[in-house]
């Protein structure tokens, strides 16, 4: 496939040096160990993939758009979204899609069809298989077997860790065509959509408050509660957001797991490195609702509404 950009001077930099290094210690090709971490390798190849993921290394980069990637085949992938290559196909019906995950998750709308003897001894949630029982009894159990390799993050669930680790990668293949706003998920697009429209249909009993995600509405509710349920065990931070707490937790830990790709720069919060990220790029999302002014920075835009002259008196 055109396009596909490697880098065999990187491969042979950062990742040959660590290599050799881990053989110098006597470790043999067969059972190379991560310097970094407990990750064995059975081929120098394959530890120059792990390797990435402690240095943010992203050589295959898209000609379609910025997007750099770690490994080929995620290039690969990538792309597909621009050539909308819909190899997967329902055997049930006409829908077809770029991804095999998208596939997967049309096909649950044919089970909504199916016998679903296996009945939760917890809740109505019942389903076809027992495999997919048992996955979903974690829910109640709270158990979180799926664990991240570069961060603390848990997931109940395979899907939900999958997501997760594009937030490392930085991959975000699905596309505002309205603005330069990209998500992980096509959900997450969904909802950002509903901001161009200006439909607002979630409204706030106590004030004034309109918002157009459900969530959005519940995480403003706690601020009139004041209810914090998350709790750090290393000091008395309280708060209302599990995400929060997730962020909290790091300045503990010391960890940074939001690497740029362009500079040395690492970050707590995935906002934060967005944020670094554009001055790299130079993009300016922000903008005046009265001119033609634009900003990398939220709040420049509101330090020069206080100066700008089309701005309604």
């Amino acid at each position: 496939m055109e396009g596909l950009e490697g880098s065999t001077d990187t491969e042979s930099s950062s990742g040959e040096e660590l290599i050799e290094t881990t053989a110098k210690r006597g470790k043999s090709a067969k059972n190379l160990e991560c310097p970094e971490c407990d990750h064995r390798s059975q081929t120098k190849q394959q530890l120059i993939l792990h390797l990435r993921t402690h240095t943010g290394e992203k050589p295959f980069k898209c000609d379609l758009c910025s997007k750099k990637f770690s490994q080929r085949g995620d290039l690969k992938r990538h792309k597909l979204i621009h050539q909308d290559v819909r190899k997967f196909k329902c055997d049930l019906c006409n829908f077809t899609a770029v991804q095999k995950g998208s596939l997967t998750a049309h096909r649950r709308t044919h089970d909504l069809d199916r016998e679903r003897p296996f009945q939760c001894n917890e809740c109505d949630f019942s389903t076809a298989t027992k495999d997919t029982l048992i996955g979903h009894s974690i829910i109640h159990t709270g158990e979180k077997p799926f664990s991240c390799k570069l961060c603390d993050f848990k997931a109940n669930n395979r899907g939900t860790l999958s997501r997760h680790v594009k937030t490392h990668s930085g991959e975000k293949p699905f596309l505002c065509p309205l603005c330069d706003y990209s998500a992980v998920e096509r959900s997450s697009l969904k909802k950002h959509m509903k901001t161009h429209t200006g439909n607002k249909p979630f409204h706030c009993s106590q004030c004034d408050f309109k918002t157009s995600h459900r969530y959005s509405l519940a995480k403003h509710v706690k601020t009139h509660t004041g209810e914090k349920p998350y709790a750090c065990d290393k000091c008395a931070f309280r708060t209302g957001q599990q995400g929060s707490l997730v962020r909290h937790k790091r300045t503990h830990t010391g960890e940074k797991p939001y690497s740029c790709s362009h500079c040395s720069f690492k970050f707590v919060d995935q906002g934060d490195l967005a944020k670094h990220m554009k001055r790299h790029t130079g993009e300016k999302s922000h903008g005046c609702q009265y001119c033609s002014y634009r900003a990398i920075r939220k709040s420049q835009v509101t330090r020069h509404l206080n100066t700008c002259k089309s701005k309604p008196e």
